[in-house]
């Protein structure tokens, strides 16, 4: 999975681009009480590699990529600030979504788009909500594709 969010669990200040594993960092600190949700989105296959294929070009230079802490502040009294190569989890997967015509939210700016707008909107294509522990694949060894995660 690829998320926006910190580097090192015990440093929430340097955060960006990252590779997630359900079984470490994050995921793994507190599966017993940590809530989930995955959401599965039928897409075109143009739409998959396009999307797959910019995830793979993000994360060949993700160092370039940051957390955008100030709009995270500004975002508390209404506005968001856009600025290049930092990001939210939510704005950019908004954004990736965008470029391959998936727009789930209208004309509303990426960087306001919340997890909760992606509850609201994918609220049908659920697939698992739950503890991170009770994931059916969470004790499993399996090959995942390609994720993005909020």
């Amino acid at each position: 999975m690829y998320s926006f969010a910190r580097k090192k669990i015990y440093n929430p200040l340097n955060a960006g681009l990252i590779k997630e594993d359900i079984h470490s960092g994050m995921f793994a600190q507190k599966p017993d009480i940590s809530r989930i949700a995955v959401f599965e989105l039928n897409v075109k296959k143009w739409q998959y590699k396009r999307l797959k294929h910019e995830v793979e070009e993000a994360w060949e230079h993700h160092e370039q990529y940051k957390y955008n802490f100030l709009s995270l502040f500004t975002l508390m009294v209404g506005y968001g600030i856009t600025i290049k190569d930092h990001f939210l989890c939510t704005e950019w997967v908004t954004n990736l979504l965008n470029s391959c015509s998936i727009e789930l939210f209208g004309k509303k700016a990426p960087i306001k788009v919340t997890p909760y707008d992606y509850c609201r909107e994918l609220g049908n294509y659920i697939i698992y909500e739950g503890l991170t522990k009770d994931y059916p694949f969470y004790n499993k060894e399996i090959q995942y594709s390609s994720a993005i995660n909020c």
